[in-house]
């Protein structure tokens, strides 16, 4: 079984799903400007899932009219939750722990633990919930500023299928295990690699003032050109992306705008939320052509590499006083 929940801003930023939409404020029009993105430029540092699990459910998603919302086992849903950070020096830290942080800790014995193989052993702080957003449903962490290269991030958890992962109370335990979702300085062999979420981008608008945002579109980066539209099938990009589904009238039928009400955009934060872990290779996007996919995108940190291999390019529209 599975249930919806509301947009994923929305999921994230709040535990009661009471999202109310926001809409940029109206200003004279003079001149309209653009700001871009390239596809690999995703927010980094900021969005983890606390389980393999959840990055795989996070594909489970309703596309109708506008509006785009996740699905979550209620089987998987959060019901205890903590969160810490292990880096050098933590060692002579007041509250530090030693423990153990290793992917699916849940079934195995400290002596199997290899830190040669990834497994990870430290002394760690419990973070102060007001770092950080939790989605229970999605079982995924925003934080607030980025966490360093150097920092490791572990979680415990209960579920509401009452399974435990991690060892609830450490001071109880003379060496805690802990769920490993971030190593030191992260590669993509890791098998933590895919618990970063690599689906947000965000618009720099700190400098601007008195602006209104008029349009997100999306465009395929041929060398020569940026094309807005996929010739086979003749829609946007911004509508296999899912981010024009309907009309200002509600319609289910894409019209060349962005759809704001469907809230994967955060006016305040300046923050696109594609649906889906991992949009430019997405195997369930039947609109999304193989040969357009950008699955390096996802494989890779070196800069040169993925400034080669770059695909798409996402367009902020909007209009200054």
């Amino acid at each position: 079984m599975r249930i919806l929940t509301n947009s994923i801003f929305c999921a994230i930023m709040t535990i009661t799903f009471a999202c109310t939409k926001t809409t940029p404020v109206n200003v004279d029009e003079t001149e309209q400007l653009s700001l871009y993105i390239n596809d690999f430029n995703y927010v980094k540092g900021q969005y983890y899932f606390i389980d393999p699990v959840y990055q795989e459910n996070y594909s489970w998603v309703s596309k109708s009219g506008s509006y785009v919302v996740h699905y979550y086992d209620p089987e998987k849903y959060i019901t205890e939750f903590h969160l810490y950070k292990s880096s050098f020096g933590y060692d002579n830290a007041n509250g530090s722990f030693e423990a153990w942080a290793v992917l699916n800790p849940e079934g195995r014995d400290v002596s199997e633990f290899n830190e040669e193989a990834g497994d990870y052993k430290g002394y760690f702080l419990s973070i102060d919930p007001s770092e950080y957003y939790f989605s229970p449903y999605l079982g995924l962490i925003y934080f607030q500023e980025s966490i360093d290269k150097d920092e490791v991030l572990a979680v415990a958890y209960r579920d509401s299928s009452d399974q435990v992962v991690g060892d609830l109370d450490t001071l109880g335990s003379n060496m805690p295990m802990l769920q490993l979702i971030k190593p030191m300085n992260p590669r993509p062999p890791d098998d933590t690699w895919d618990l970063s979420l690599k689906s947000i981008y965000q618009f720099d608008l700190s400098s601007l003032s008195n602006i209104e945002i008029k349009n997100i579109q999306i465009y395929y980066n041929t060398g020569y050109s940026l094309e807005k539209y996929e010739p086979e099938s003749g829609k946007s990009w911004a509508e296999i992306f899912y981010f024009d589904l309907s009309d200002h009238d509600g319609m289910r039928e894409a019209d060349g705008y962005f759809d704001f009400e469907s809230q994967l955009f955060d006016f305040s934060t300046g923050h696109l939320f594609f649906p889906v872990a991992q949009p430019f290779c997405d195997p369930d996007n039947s609109n999304l052509p193989y040969d357009k996919r950008n699955c390096d995108l996802y494989q890779e940190n070196d800069i040169d590499e993925l400034e080669s291999k770059s695909k798409f390019v996402i367009e902020l529209q909007y209009v200054t006083r």
